[in-house]
């Protein structure tokens, strides 16, 4: 690879592991961690531009028809929506080890629903953009299973800090979101799915935030 598409990794991927770092612990200051968190993944975001700019993410080749990939997307929310609900609180009941971070509640209400409208928009974007569209143009080459565990091991592994338990339900999730994306080539499809069953979870609705 070019020094250009090396920046372009380093910068999408480098961000999401030092906001980890820099968020170790328990912080009650939301301003902080909102903020941290939001600047992180804007320069994540330039990552994925360098690498469209440096040719490391190419065009895709084929994409799934819109009926198609509505059809998937249908499945793909069925199925998170049904491992959140029900998996996850088992693991959440039976793996609750090594939380060293979580976010703290936002009790300024308006700066609550903007994070729930355009910080989890944030959120989608770009993890969908880093763990789908640019781990798969590197590694597209490779078999189904080879590239859709490799993408969800690395997005598993950036939920790190927030326990075993959340670890392995980004797997999962992370599973689901490749396996779409393989079939649809659309990212557009992870992203939606990602930010409605994130809105599901951190609104409440669910009673999992």
């Amino acid at each position: 690879m070019t020094w250009l598409a090396w920046l372009a990794v380093i910068l999408a991927v480098g961000p999401f592991v030092i906001k980890r770092i820099v968020l170790l612990g328990h912080h009650e200051d939301y301003v902080v961690w909102l903020t941290v968190d939001y600047v992180a993944r804007c320069v994540s975001l330039l990552g994925v531009v360098l690498g469209f700019r440096s040719g490391l993410i190419g065009r895709q080749q084929y994409q799934a028809g819109w009926f198609v990939s509505g059809v998937v997307l249908a499945g793909l929310l069925s199925s998170e929506l049904a491992e959140q609900t029900f998996i996850y609180p088992i693991l959440r009941d039976k793996l609750s080890y090594l939380r060293l971070s979580s976010m703290p509640q936002i009790t300024d209400a308006n700066v609550r629903a903007a994070d729930l409208v355009f910080g989890l928009l944030l959120v989608a974007v770009s993890e969908e953009l880093v763990f789908r569209r640019l781990i798969f143009s590197m590694f597209g080459s490779r078999k189904f299973v080879s590239v859709t565990v490799l993408s969800a091991l690395m997005f598993a592994l950036i939920h790190l800090t927030s326990g075993i338990a959340d670890t392995v339900n980004a797997f999962i999730h992370g599973v689901l979101l490749g396996t779409t994306f393989w079939i649809t080539r659309r990212v557009s499809v992870c992203i939606v799915s990602h930010y409605l069953i994130d809105l599901k979870v951190f609104s409440g609705f669910l009673n999992l935030a």
